[in-house]
């Protein structure tokens, strides 16, 4: 067999992979049935400090709410609880659909509840500016699978996010 045939092999052999995961994520996403909030946690990591947050998030339409809540640690150390709500505009990217694909969403009411304590100082080192500022936008890549979403920014899962049933 000749290097130009097995590299025909590999390629044939990985495209067949490929199709087939393709054909079953497709049969895990969530068609027809949207439903607009959900819950999650999370926890963010950067620069020394540990952030578990809980997130609830719902969008209508292009509008949108988050409000996420919790502590904030450095070196295991208490250093302030994160108590907000973030209100949002939503622009889906071009192939886009309410099931999956890009959206921009960009803040216009950031309100921090009097639970919050942590200094804006630390908030900046840890969350994205979408998260505690007005007037910042952030992508995501969103994924709808059967009974909630996988939020994708900057190609890092930050959360999967389970839907939230109606009675």
């Amino acid at each position: 067999m000749t290097k130009k045939h097995w590299i025909v092999m590999v390629f044939v052999i990985l495209s067949s992979i490929l199709g087939v995961l393709f054909i079953w994520k497709a049969s895990l996403l969530k068609v027809g049935s949207h439903i607009p909030e959900c819950r999650a946690t999370t926890e963010f990591n950067k620069n020394g400090y540990r952030a578990p947050l809980i997130v609830n998030f719902r969008v209508d339409k292009d509008k949108g709410l988050i409000f996420y809540e919790g502590p904030v640690f450095l070196d295991n150390k208490l250093v302030g609880i994160v108590n907000r709500q973030i209100e949002f505009t939503v622009k889906r990217m071009p192939g886009a659909t309410r099931e999956h694909g890009t959206v921009n969403y960009q803040s216009y009411n950031v309100t921090v509840f009097p639970k919050d304590n942590l200094s804006e100082n630390i908030a900046e080192k840890i969350l994205h500016n979408f998260f505690i500022k007005n007037n910042s936008s952030i992508y995501f890549d969103i994924f709808n699978m059967k009974d909630g979403a996988i939020l994708i920014n900057d190609n890092i899962p930050l959360f999967y996010c389970r839907h939230v049933q109606k009675n």
